[in-house]
């Protein structure tokens, strides 16, 4: 078969195989709290061959997930919670199609994030709703301070 260079010409093929396991329980203490706890495993093994350079990478990554949350209800119709997740993207680009010699050795991406919010029913049909959250990511390829080296 033969590949040229050019728009609309498919010329990487790309495997990835994703397990995932994900433990999640809720626990009330006393009236007005709830605990949220969980852990998600994630297992990516991706396989990327560029067919027209005739390279081929690979590469697995085990990955934790914890997430947690607290929730206090000083009232049956209103509520305030704090939450955290850290979850991640392997870098491998947006398709799982751009794995190189320089992404293959890069750890994935990491995502920490953590929110804070209230909600109160003012009425059966009626409620209001408020939340701040702050997304914080690293170990990204965006340009970092240093001109040539990534964040």
């Amino acid at each position: 078969m033969t590949f040229r260079a050019g728009s609309g010409n498919r010329s990487v093929r790309s495997i990835l195989n994703v397990q995932s396991i994900y433990l999640q329980d809720q626990v009330s203490i006393g009236d007005h709290w709830d605990l949220i706890a969980g852990a998600r495993v994630d297992r990516f093994a991706l396989d990327v061959e560029n067919q027209l350079a005739g390279q081929r990478f690979e590469r697995t990554d085990t990955l934790v997930s914890p997430r947690a949350g607290l929730i206090y209800k000083p009232v049956e119709s209103a509520s305030v919670y704090f939450s955290y997740a850290r979850s991640f993207l392997p870098q491998s680009g947006d398709q799982f199609v751009s794995l190189d010699l320089s992404l293959a050795a890069l750890e994935p991406e990491r995502f920490n994030s953590y929110e804070v919010g209230a909600k109160w029913d003012i009425l059966d049909n009626l409620s209001a709703t408020v939340a701040l959250y702050r997304l914080d990511r690293t170990n990204t390829r965006a340009a970092g301070p240093t001109p040539g080296l990534s964040c």
